[in-house]
């Protein structure tokens, strides 16, 4: 809820002051935690999108515009203009390699399952 929303904006926060590859694994830290795949709070798909956004501001190297994203998500603040790419941002490089890791590491958990399935059923 709210005290999660609080910590994810701390984070954030924290992040804008990072060197790229810092703010990296902190942002892949954030996507493990809050992907809709892992997380079943009903608030993961937004908290996601959030991490998203802000890791993509800060991967085409735009801190001014990240730090204007985080500021508006402050208390008071107005909602985030989702007309500007708040919903839907287009992926890079390494976040699709995190995509990437994460079905693949999916996959591999799903067919062991299925083989210590199969091997108890024999």
């Amino acid at each position: 809820g709210s005290d999660e929303f609080s910590q994810l904006v701390a984070s954030l926060t924290e992040m804008r002051h990072l060197p790229t590859q810092e703010c990296k694994l902190a942002a892949r830290r954030l996507f493990l935690t809050w992907h809709p795949d892992r997380c079943r709070a009903p608030h993961a798909v937004r908290f996601f999108r959030i991490a998203r956004r802000f890791a993509c501001l800060m991967e085409e190297g735009q801190r001014d515009e990240a730090e204007a994203f985080v500021a508006s998500l402050l208390p008071g603040a107005e909602e985030p203009d989702r007309s500007q790419g708040y919903e839907e941002v287009s992926p890079h490089t390494w976040f699709a390699a995190f995509e990437e890791e994460e079905r693949s590491r999916q996959q591999t958990a799903a067919a062991d399952a299925a083989a210590a399935a199969a091997a108890a059923a024999a």
